[in-house]
């Protein structure tokens, strides 16, 4: 995988603004929809949890799904000014939102959750298991995916100093880094069950800046080893408490031989 260019620029064709305007309507919407970029919309929280009660869309491209485990119902859209995590509470996610699919997002009805510093779109903040997602029944209400498949999103190349709250669910390229622990499988295993266990490796970049890169359960290759050497890697930027964080995302690891 070569060095690639930010989403900027296929994004800002998808009309990211800086603010709402409610008498803005997208393509194929009914008029008077309030249209907003991802950033306007994280700047509606009010708290831990802010209910949507009026017309707000948003509209970007899918950057991460539950393809190979590691975004278990959740989607992550992304545009010109950001991203946000969007809970979905289905299964093979990826069938019907692949990565590079462009989306209109219904946000009226919805929750915006804050954990941590970390936005999430939910249906219902106070779940018995925690935050729950859009409910199958639902997904046509909220979810208008444009009429065929885009070209696989470009991820922004960053620096593991350069990420700050701007950076928070962007998807981004990290090169030139190394894993501590290379030839470790991906997830531990509990010695009892034998389930694969969350786990949370550290890359370092040449000037010596650290970063964790957390390995969900839910992970397909949650067996493959840890990759040796210095290489690339593509992923969603997470947060919590003002400690950054990274997700693979589609098995983007590019370490070569």
């Amino acid at each position: 995988m070569k060095r690639i260019a930010a989403l900027n620029l296929l994004l800002l064709l998808l009309g990211g603004i800086a603010g709402c305007d409610r008498t803005t309507s997208l393509d194929g919407e009914e008029p008077g929809a309030g249209r907003c970029s991802i950033a306007a919309l994280k700047a509606e929280s009010r708290g831990e949890a802010t209910p949507l009660r009026r017309e707000i869309t948003v509209q970007g491209v899918v950057t991460a799904n539950d393809r190979y485990g590691e975004f278990t119902r959740q989607i992550v859209l992304e545009d010109a000014t950001g991203g946000i995590v969007v809970g979905l509470e289905a299964a093979e996610l990826y069938r019907r939102y692949p990565v590079g699919m462009r989306l209109t997002l219904f946000c009226n009805g919805l929750t915006l959750y804050d954990y941590g510093g970390r936005f999430e779109l939910v249906a219902d903040p106070a779940g018995p298991y925690g935050p729950t997602g859009i409910r199958a029944d639902d997904f046509a209400r909220h979810l208008h995916p444009a009429a065929g498949t885009g070209a696989a999103p470009l991820p922004t190349l960053r620096r593991i100093d350069e990420l700050n709250a701007e950076a928070i669910d962007m998807f981004v390229r990290l090169e030139g880094v190394r894993f501590l622990d290379a030839g470790a499988s991906w997830c531990e295993r509990d010695p009892e069950t034998g389930r694969a266990l969350t786990t949370e490796h550290t890359i370092v970049d040449r000037a010596g800046h650290t970063l964790t890169v957390r390995a969900p359960s839910t992970l397909r290759y949650a067996d493959e080893m840890i990759p040796a050497g210095e290489g690339a890697l593509c992923g969603i930027v997470g947060c919590f408490a003002g400690r950054y964080s990274l997700r693979v995302a589609d098995h983007s690891i590019d370490f070569g031989e």
